[in-house]
C-alpha cells in the first residue's frame, strides 16, 4: 500500500515564497497544524489535524490565535495527557465530538530517543507520529520548525526557559530522523 503524505506545520510565518509554500502545504493529503494558528493563511489553508497545547500562553496570551474558530474544522485533535486532563475551558476552542475523540500522544518516544524530558511539544508530537500507526499510513514531512537555528532559538530565548537545553538535542533528533528517512523537511 502506498503511503499518503502528511505535513506538520510549525507556528511561524513563512520567510520566502509564501504563495509557493502555501500551495505546497495545501497539496498534502493530511495537514497537522501546531498550536497558535497565527499564520494559517500564510502557510496554506488546509487543516486536517491540530496539535493543541492548552497552556496559559495558548489560552490567555494568544487566545487560541486569530484563526481559533478554524480549529473546530479539524477532524483530528492531538494533545499531551497533562493538558487534556487540565483543559477546563475546552468548549471555547473545541466541539464536544472533537474533545471526546482527542488522540493523546505518547510523548515518551521522543524523550527516550533524545534522553531529555523537557523537549518542546512539537518534537514530542513528531516523535509520536514517527513511532506510531501514523507512520504506517503516511510519509511524514515538516516545515516551520527553524531546524538550522533550533538550538539557538530554544536554548537562548526566555520564552523557552523551561526547555533550555533541549535545542541542541531537538536539532540533532530532527536531523537523525531526516537521515533515517523517517521525516522529510520541506524548506521555505
Amino acid at each position: 500500500m502506498k503511503k499518503k503524505n502528511l505535513i506538520v506545520v510549525g507556528n511561524k510565518p513563512p520567510t520566502k515564497h509564501k504563495l509557493d509554500l502555501s500551495k505546497k502545504i495545501d497539496s498534502f493529503d493530511y495537514v497537522v497544524r501546531i498550536n497558535k494558528m497565527n499564520y494559517y493563511g500564510e502557510t496554506g489553508t488546509k487543516i486536517d489535524g491540530y496539535f493543541l497545547e492548552a497552556n496559559s500562553d495558548f489560552k490567555y496570551f494568544h487566545k487560541g490565535g486569530p484563526y481559533k474558530e478554524l480549529i473546530k474544522h479539524a477532524n483530528q485533535i492531538f494533545m499531551r495527557q497533562y493538558w487534556y486532563d487540565n483543559f477546563q475551558d475546552w468548549a471555547d476552542f473545541l466541539l464536544p465530538a472533537q474533545y471526546t475523540s482527542v488522540e493523546i500522544i505518547n510523548e515518551s518516544y521522543a524523550m527516550k530517543d533524545t534522553g531529555f524530558e523537557r523537549l518542546t511539544s512539537v518534537i514530542k508530537l513528531i516523535g509520536y507520529l514517527v513511532n506510531s500507526h501514523w507512520s504506517e499510513l503516511y510519509t511524514i514531512h515538516f516545515t516551520g520548525l527553524d531546524l538550522e537555528w533550533r538550538d539557538f532559538i530554544i536554548d537562548h530565548n526566555i520564552g523557552f526557559e523551561y526547555h533550555c537545553g533541549a535545542g541542541k538535542l531537538e536539532k540533532k533528533y530532527l536531523k537523525q530522523l531526516i537521515k533515517k528517512e523517517k521525516i522529510i523537511q520541506i524548506k521555505e
